[in-house]
């Protein structure tokens, strides 16, 4: 228990644990059973939280090549109506130890392979707010009677609508993969796919109600979501002479795609600006077409409805020819999640010297140039990209739009003229080091010197592409070499 701002917060919970195990022959079996309950009750307006998880676990093994797994979890939790509040949830993983079986057993080149699967139901409410299931009051401001208005009524209005038959979120999740080790132990590796399916997430059925309901309508659970993708790694490691090197490396390439959600029904002609069928990281925005670079561009140009603009600002494309530009003509440019992500490390041995290499890499992801340094406008702290600005007399072919002493809302908004590639190489960590012999009573010296984040291949070459706001409006990402004595007694 503790007091937070004068409020009083009880947290109390229990966890159980009963367990088996056996082994009879080349069978091992084990099964867990375990019970956890939380509460948190609060003495003000907050509510109070309870949730519950019941799992029964069991695993058998056979002659320690072939292994199975299934798992039951019946979860409870106050955030859902009564009928749902309680769901099962069922999970199973199989493994196979290819290797040590007899027709492979003997194999000088196949030190080790391995497969395995999985496929599982989860249920989520973490993100799931309270009494969606219920109509919701709320008291606010007053009502006025007679005709001096000198008496009134406390008003109080409906708030939400809820939905009693409100359940989890859930996911549907398969995985298969390979693990292995050939050639004496030298090369090793690991793949594996992953399918996720999240379904019945809850969101808000807006789309197919009118302004007329003034926004009264329950929550529901429609949303769903397919996560697919590939991860691997490989280490590969040998002595040549005196050199003793290794090399690894990991990838992870994932991509999801949105089936169901929560948007207007647009017609064919505008399916660009449609989120179902595309992924979840999506960048939204206008298509540019370049600066405007006198009055007669912009007189005969469709009109834009972003607020004030002329020669110097973003002309943009009128992609569902209605003759105006405006919300409805925004697609899909890019995405802010990498669809790969890499890693590769190598570490080499030569008598008492060591080095190693550390390097990371995204591809596939994009950032919107949306932070101050890009966008300068106003009274606010311009950067050295004004240099840059367009200018009729001073500047006619500068890059950025003409300098604006308002807040310039028709050129700082999401488009392409602002994205750009985020894909990037970082050379993350060296080190070379050399150990002295031990003493007597020390058991070595290592003499190293280290450097970090020593190089970042990008397209843009100012600000780091993992963190457009480093050095600008936060602390900046450091390139740093240090040295040193390391002694161990």
């Amino acid at each position: 228990q503790r007091r937070q701002n004068q409020n009083f917060i009880n947290n109390s919970g229990f966890y159980g644990t009963l367990a088996y195990d056996r082994e009879f022959g080349n069978n091992h079996l084990s099964t867990k059973l375990s019970h956890f309950y939380s509460n948190k009750d609060h003495d003000n307006w907050i509510q109070d939280q309870r949730f519950t998880n019941t799992v029964l676990g069991l695993k058998y093994d056979f002659n320690d090549k072939i292994y199975t797994e299934a798992n039951i979890a019946y979860m409870g939790t106050n955030k859902l109506p009564k009928d749902t509040r309680f769901g099962i949830f069922p999970t199973f993983g199989a493994a196979w130890i290819v290797s040590e079986e007899n027709f492979i057993k003997e194999n000088n080149f196949l030190n080790y392979l391995k497969l395995k699967a999985s496929y599982g139901v989860l249920g989520y409410d973490r993100s799931t707010d309270y009494y969606l299931y219920e109509n919701r009051w709320n008291t606010n401001g007053n009502v006025q009677f007679n005709e001096r208005n000198n008496t009134s009524f406390t008003q109080t209005n409906l708030q939400s609508i809820g939905n009693p038959n409100l359940d989890w979120e859930k996911s549907r999740e398969f995985n298969i993969g390979i693990e292995a080790l050939i050639s004496n132990n030298k090369l090793g590796f690991e793949i594996n796919y992953f399918h996720e399916l999240r379904y019945d997430i809850i969101q808000s059925p807006g789309y197919r109600y009118s302004v007329a309901s003034g926004n009264l309508f329950p929550q529901v659970n429609q949303g769903e979501t397919l996560n697919r993708g590939v991860e691997a790694m490989f280490t590969w490691k040998d002595v040549i002479g005196e050199w003793n090197y290794s090399i690894g490396g990991n990838f992870i390439y994932s991509k999801n795609k949105i089936l169901k959600t929560s948007e207007i029904i647009y017609p064919e002609s505008q399916s660009f600006i449609k989120q179902t069928g595309r992924p979840s990281d999506t960048y939204f925005g206008y298509v540019s077409e370049g600066l405007f670079t006198s009055q007669e561009q912009i007189d005969n140009h469709v009109p834009q409805t972003f607020g004030d603009y002329g020669v110097g600002s973003i002309a943009y494309r009128d992609l569902n020819n209605d003759g105006v530009i405006d919300n409805l003509d925004r697609k899909a440019l890019g995405n802010s999640f990498p669809r790969t992500s890499l890693g590769v490390n190598f570490n080499l041995n030569y008598h008492r010297f060591n080095l190693f290499v550390l390097g990371t890499a995204e591809l596939g992801v994009d950032n919107m140039r949306n932070n101050s340094y890009y966008w300068n406008y106003g009274e606010g702290k311009y950067s050295v990209i004004v240099n840059d600005r367009y200018h009729r007399v001073n500047n006619p072919g500068g890059k950025y739009p003409a300098l604006t002493t308002t807040a310039g809302v028709n050129n700082f908004r999401n488009s392409d003229y602002w994205i750009q590639s985020a894909s990037f190489f970082r050379l993350k960590n060296v080190e070379l080091s050399y150990t002295i012999p031990s003493s007597s009573f020390i058991k070595a010296y290592k003499i190293f010197t280290r450097g970090t984040n020593l190089l970042v291949a990008t397209e843009n070459g100012v600000l780091d592409p993992e963190g457009l706001d480093a050095g600008v409006n936060n602390y900046p990402i450091f390139r740093t070499l240090t040295g040193g004595l390391s002694v161990k007694f």
